[in-house]
Formats: C-alpha cells, structure tokens, sequence
C-alpha cells in the first residue's frame, strides 16, 4: 500500500541545518483527551498556532491519514535540545477510542516510519544503537534532554507490545504488500504441514516474510534439509518459516517435505 502525503507545511518555520541526519523519531501525541475522529486535525491546528514551542514533521491519524507539516532534513522541535538536531523526521501519532479505526492509523504510521528511514538511508530498526528509527523513550534514556517516554503506553493500551512494534518495524506489515502477483496455474505451494523439509533447487532464505524488503541471508543448496516450524500465507503466496527464524518459498520446484 502507498499512501497519500498531505502536504501542510507551516509557513514561517525556522530553516535550520541538522548536525546529522541518523534518526527518525516515532512519538505519540500524550493526549487522552483527544480522541474524537477529529482528533487529527484538532492536533494539527494546535501546532500550527504554537510551532514556536513544539513542531515535527508529519502526523498520522484519522484513520490512515498522513500530513506533512514541515520539511524533513531540517531540525523540529520534537524531541528536546539533544535530540532534535540529528533528527531527519520526527513523526506524532493522534489518539483515538476506536480500535479499528487504529489499525489503520498504526499501519499508515508504520509504513510512514519505515519510508522516512528508507529515504534518509538509515537502518530500518527500532531503538537499536546507531542509527535508525528510535521512539521517543530511547531519546530520553540515551541523550536526555527530555523526559517523555511515548508512543510505548499509547500502543500497548491498543494490543501492541513494544515487541510488537519492533517486529512490525523491521518487516513491514502484511497490508502494506502490494508488489505479490497472482501466481498462475503452474504454480504450486506447500500450505500446510509443517516438519523437515528438502531443497529440490537452489534457492535463498530471507531474515522476512516479504521478500522485497527482507535481507537475503542465506543460500539454500540441492539437497539440504530444514526443520519447518510454520507456514505463512502473504497475498497469493506461501513461505515456510525455518526453525531459526529464517523464510524460504513454499514453491514445490524449489522444496519437498521428507
């Protein structure tokens, strides 16, 4: 999925260099008593009548909107003295009571989180040393400065673990994949049963479930065996997920089950 970056810049920001460019900032708005479904644009209004004192770059709510409100790559006032000037974006999630009205919030917030780190060449991982995609928590423990601790309680209180959050990071989320084809008629998967499992052709296993944005790992040759723990369905197709955390096709030309 590509979602549409609304474009609401702030007339009248300050134009300021950063000392680095290594960290995209997930925040969450800290407001329990906005969570109506116009909480996005209650929260918007509010930091364009006081950018002075607080401002990022983009927001996330209603439902999957994403609004740009200042240029990436320039400091905002995010996320305190320290950690604002290496940060290239900085990103608010609004708050809302409607649980699936925050999946899709979440999966535009993800999604948002992943492409601002793609696009300033950063590791796409959450609150790891170095570089990187880091909540607001990781800055107050590590560089001070401030003493917020977002988006974790925020997110827990809607069923998503800190675990949860790092993982979804890293691999993106099922909804985003748009890039699967639809396999034709020759095309056969392996979707169910899971045990030890034989290379039949050459292949590769990925540290994801998707491909196109995982790492390649490792080579698979003819003839090798590996323990299959799961089987994971993502668009048309299927992945065998190996004991060690590694995916590999579920294609019958490239493996059998023994």
């Amino acid at each position: 999925m590509t979602y549409k970056i609304e474009n609401q810049t702030i007339a009248g920001l300050p134009s300021i260099a950063l000392t680095t460019k290594s960290y995209v900032i997930a925040h969450e708005s800290g407001n329990p008593n906005n969570t109506s479904a116009k909480a996005l644009d209650n929260e918007l209004a509010f930091m364009k009548r006081n950018y002075n004192n607080a401002f990022v770059s983009h927001w996330v709510g209603g439902g999957g909107r994403i609004v740009q409100l200042a240029p990436v790559g320039k400091l905002q006032y995010g996320c305190g003295p320290k950690g604002n000037p290496h940060c290239y974006a900085q990103v608010e999630l609004a708050r809302t009571s409607d649980k699936e009205q925050f999946k899709k919030d979440y999966t535009a917030y993800v999604w948002l989180l992943r492409k601002l780190a793609k696009d300033a060449g950063m590791p796409i991982t959450l609150d790891d040393t170095g570089k990187g995609i880091k909540s607001h928590k990781w800055i107050t423990n590590n560089l001070g400065g401030t003493t917020h601790v977002d988006p974790y309680s925020y997110l827990a209180s809607m069923g998503i673990t800190e675990a949860q959050f790092k993982k979804d990071i890293k691999n993106g989320l099922d909804s985003e994949i748009t890039t699967v084809s639809k396999p034709n008629n020759t095309e056969k998967y392996y979707k169910k049963g899971t045990g030890l499992y034989r290379i039949k052709k050459a292949c590769s296993a990925y540290d994801g479930v998707v491909f196109g944005k995982s790492k390649k790992v490792q080579a698979l040759k003819i003839n090798e065996k590996y323990t299959i723990v799961d089987i994971v369905k993502v668009g048309y197709v299927y992945r065998l997920k190996t004991k060690s955390g590694l995916y590999i096709t579920a294609k019958k030309e490239f493996v059998e089950k023994v």
